[in-house]
């Protein structure tokens, strides 16, 4: 699917009426511009509103209501403004349009933005469309308040996008839009269904302490691209989900997300597949980048036990499992970057056990192989021992040598059902001290395995 011709801003009613003052064209913001064009917008955009709504759409988007109260006293000037300002952002040829009226739904859809856009403290009352747009520079959002529906999807922001703060009344959608440098919709509120289904977030993505209402889809959302080289952070600390939230096929390419003090307080969708998350090694960057912390191995650790509490409460013991492992496999990893004074691996050690012998308690395979080669090991001692001193090969053509050396190898490493005692005591007594040590080092040695065989069955065949 190719992508449509773009219109240039200027040639869009509404996006001059946002500028109306003049263009961001420096490498700083200028926020004497911005404000100025700000006011001439939020006068336009409330003269309908009643005295409760602009009340509130005030408070959400931090500005006087003296300023979307002016229209009156600057509606000939801007339209006139308006209209000279099209004329001169564009050729001979150009016809103009018309003066927008606030009534009308607002069309910015399959329009390049080429410069620097800045709409912090913007109200939009009108539904604001801006499906397809590509913005070449940095967009501000920041505590902007949209009443009605805000689209953006399949836009391109190859800049910062910036929409801290803001407040979307309505429905929102960002599905498939592209955010090439960092996102940021930290302490954003979303009253009604937020889609980005789809998106990709190339680098940072900032939800932190946002607020969603309503229903949060992230349906397929790539939190990073793979093979890519930047790192993608998606950063929920202490955000709220008041109904579903689902990441069912999201991509985290780089890192797990960032989950201190989240909040789910319904139903939260995950895909437990290998391929959708991170390796545990590319995760432990503890670098700095754009004075932004990189989340590190402990942070990796808490978002998964996070995940597998919550994945846990919906009864999905597969899935529950699948972030368990990572999160044993983090525990492993940061007790060896631990304090080492007393030994490198003596806080990791069990970790270590409990995934080489089990994977950490989804193989059944592993305690299984290590018991056998614990058996064999013993009935080659004890073969060689109940054989006198014939050769192997003849001590395996003797049936009670074989007998007894499996029997007694069999019972050492199940010593709570009593065999040894039982039915093997004259054996016994005939093994040397060498046996007897060999002996119980089976016994304490198979005790492990025998635990992680337990916690396989018991994981495999979903026991509680």
């Amino acid at each position: 699917m190719t992508k449509p011709d773009l219109t240039p801003a200027n040639q869009n009613p509404w996006y001059v009426l946002m500028t109306l003052y003049g263009e961001q064209e420096g490498k700083y913001v200028d926020q004497e511009l911005a404000e100025k064009n700000r006011k001439v917008w939020n006068a336009w955009s409330c003269q309908g509103l009643t005295d409760e709504d602009r009340a509130q759409v005030c408070a959400s988007s931090r500005v006087g209501i003296a300023e979307t109260k002016a229209w009156g006293q600057m509606d000939a000037n801007v339209r006139e403004r308006h209209r000279i300002e099209m004329k001169n952002r564009n050729d001979e040829a150009f016809s103009y349009p018309g003066f927008p009226e606030y009534t009308e739904l607002l069309g910015l859809s399959e329009i390049v933005f080429s410069n620097t856009i800045v709409l912090e403290k913007t109200i939009f009352t009108q539904a604001a469309y801006f499906g397809s747009a590509t913005f070449t520079q940095a967009a501000y959002f920041g505590s902007a308040t949209f009443t009605q529906t805000a689209t953006f999807g399949s836009a391109t922001f190859t800049q910062t996008a910036n929409f801290r703060a803001a407040t979307f009344e309505q429905t929102t959608d960002f599905g498939s839009a592209t955010f090439t440098q960092a996102a940021y919709f930290n302490s954003a509120t979303f009253e009604q269904t937020a889609y980005f289904h789809f998106a990709t977030f190339t680098q940072a993505a900032y939800f932190d302490s946002a607020t969603f209402d309503g229903p949060a889809k992230f349906v397929g959302t790539k939190f990073g691209l793979r093979g890519g080289t930047d790192i993608c952070v998606p950063n929920f600390t202490e955000a709220t989900f008041v109904k579903l939230v689902s990441f069912r096929k999201a991509d985290f390419v780089t890192h797990y997300p960032v989950l201190e003090g989240t909040a789910f307080l319904a139903k939260l969708v995950v895909t437990a597949t290998p391929a959708l998350w991170p390796k545990e090694r590319p995760a432990l960057l503890d670098v700095a980048k754009e004075n932004s912390p990189i989340p590190t191995k402990e942070d990796a650790k808490a978002s998964c036990a996070t995940l597998r509490h919550e994945i846990g409460r919906q009864g999905l013991p597969e899935d529950e499992h699948f972030f368990f492992r990572r999160e044993m496999e983090f525990s492993r990893i940061v007790a060896l970057s631990d304090d080492k004074e007393i030994w490198p691996y003596f806080k990791a050690w069990p970790y270590w056990l409990f995934k080489t012998f089990s994977g950490y308690g989804e193989s059944i395979e592993r305690p299984i192989s290590a018991l056998c080669g614990m058996f064999g090991f013993g009935f080659g001692a004890l073969l060689a021992h109940f054989s006198a001193n014939t050769g192997i090969w003849s001590a395996l053509k003797d049936a009670a040598a074989v007998r007894d050396a499996a029997a007694v190898s069999f019972s050492n490493l199940l010593p709570v059902f009593g065999f040894g005692r039982i039915f093997l005591a004259d054996e016994l007594k005939t093994l040397t001290a060498g046996l007897e040590f060999l002996s119980g080092a089976q016994t304490v040695l198979a005790l492990p395995p025998l635990f992680f065989l337990g916690i396989g069955l018991r994981k495999r065949f979903r026991i509680r």
